[in-house]
């Protein structure tokens, strides 16, 4: 992980590697579950919102229970020690209010779905510092109220 897009997008225009290289040297690549994960997390920077507000992870089940009371709103996901992109994560949950609403997710698309749901079934605020990510999940994606964007939306679409 310490090597850069860019450099490995020239890695990839210098070496021309085929196909089973690509699969060995980035699996992650080829799962749908990293590439929906990959999309989620982009869809945040895109907005100029962190990520990692939103989407936890951590190594153990302990380091969760420490700190899932401070979350207001998130999506934990606890890895498999020396696993690598194609690892399924230990378990896959959800937090609100400092309370663990879900656990034992597939992956975190669907903990993203699922959480959305929990939001709208209970009429909850979408947390200000990603306010504008979950707009677009509402509105966008969804199509719930999509004909009342907010003045960002309109400006990064």
């Amino acid at each position: 992980m310490a090597k850069t897009f860019a450099y490995r997008r020239q890695e990839v225009v210098r070496d021309k590697p085929m196909m089973a290289e690509f699969k060995i040297r980035w699996p992650g690549l080829f799962t749908v579950a990293e590439r929906r994960e990959c999309t989620l997390r982009a869809l945040c920077v895109y907005l100029n919102e962190d990520p990692n507000i939103l989407f936890k992870e951590y190594l153990d089940t302990d380091a969760v229970e420490r700190e899932l009371q401070h979350i207001i709103l998130g999506i934990y996901s606890i890895n498999v020690e020396g696993g690598d992109a194609t690892t399924s994560p230990a378990d896959v949950g959800i937090v609100i209010e400092g309370v663990e609403v879900l656990h034992d997710l597939r992956d975190i698309a669907s903990a993203s779905a699922l959480m959305m749901g929990f939001i709208y079934a209970l009429n909850l605020s979408y947390p200000k510092e990603l306010k504008a990510f979950f707009e677009v999940l509402q509105k966008v994606f969804l199509q719930l109220d999509a004909s009342r964007l907010s003045s960002k939306m309109f400006i990064q679409t």
